[in-house]
């Protein structure tokens, strides 16, 4: 049975950034505290390319999870030692609250509250945490995260069942972009190290509408079932990975929302809960948001 593959961004809290005087725009968030050997990654947009599309409200969503991806794909040199999570007590933190879209469930909500999106109750939201993995040098990575079934694997504390987070794809077509992240994730998450990478299947794939800047914005939807071919102690057998990608007009980069989930077990997210949780992506009116000061647990 092999082992499951490394998780080389484990789950960390970026620093607080420090907003520059006169910015219309999201500060970054600090750089991750465990850095990679080289640059890798999808691709990233831009700030000079975000700014064409500031009229019609997608750039503050598009610059928010570009900039956040953008930090957690920064590399030391090649031939620095990749250093290990920097571990320190939690301090209490304020945070952006808004509310569900989606009744009974919990919002994940971006730093400054530019974008949320909902998760079931049984989900943990850490919208602050960036999460990914590492595959032959090349790192995908995930930010606004939520995750579910907590410590599924015993001798791997950084292990999930499932999670989900966004990320930002090159290029202008929508259904290309959410149709080849799902099929990235699937293979970087449900690929034991050394192993045979899984067999994904797209199952459905249709257009639909999410809440972008006070209008209803075009994006599409994707969802793929995944059958891992070496399960090995840690890895479910069947997993299912949906995507959303919000089409943004006359921009190279394409934000997307990705969920993933083990279905192995009867508390599995659902196909049509998957579906809920990627088309509750909305940008969130500034009226909406209020702020709050909580202690988050380790």
């Amino acid at each position: 049975m092999g082992p499951a593959p490394r998780l080389s961004v484990p789950p960390t809290q970026p620093t607080q950034p420090t907003q520059p005087s006169g910015s219309a725009l999201p500060a970054e968030p600090g750089v991750p505290p465990r850095l990679a050997h080289r640059e890798a990654g999808i691709p990233l947009p831009t700030p000079r390319l975000l700014g064409f599309v500031l009229f019609l409200g997608f750039a503050i969503l598009s610059f928010a999870i570009g900039s956040n991806t953008e930090r957690a794909h920064e590399t030391g040199s090649a031939d620095a030692p990749v250093k290990a999570p920097v571990v320190s007590e939690p301090v209490p933190e304020t945070r952006v609250v808004v509310p569900a879209a989606v009744g009974g469930w919990q919002p994940v909500v971006q730093r400054e509250g530019a974008y949320a999106y909902d998760v079931p109750p049984d989900w943990t939201p850490r919208p602050g945490t960036i999460h990914g993995w590492e595959t032959e040098g090349t790192q995908f990575t995930l930010v606004t995260s939520a995750f579910v079934g907590e410590r599924a694997c015993g001798p791997d504390e950084h292990a999930r069942r499932g999670g989900s987070g966004l990320t930002a794809a090159t290029g202008k077509d929508a259904a290309t972009a959410a149709t080849e992240t799902a099929e990235t994730l699937a293979r970087h998450a449900y690929t034991p190290d050394g192993g045979v990478e899984p067999d994904v299947e797209v199952v459905e794939r249709r257009s639909v509408e999410v809440s972008i800047g006070g209008r209803d914005g075009e994006a599409e939807l994707v969802l793929a079932e995944v059958t891992v071919a070496d399960a090995g102690e840690c890895l479910p057998r069947t997993a299912l990975v949906g995507a959303l990608a919000v089409a943004v007009p006359d921009n190279d980069s394409v934000p997307v929302l990705l969920a993933y989930d083990g279905q192995d077990g009867k508390d599995a997210t659902s196909k049509d809960d998957m579906v809920r949780l990627l088309t509750s992506l909305r940008s969130v009116p500034e009226n909406e948001r209020e702020t709050t000061v909580v202690t988050p647990t380790p």
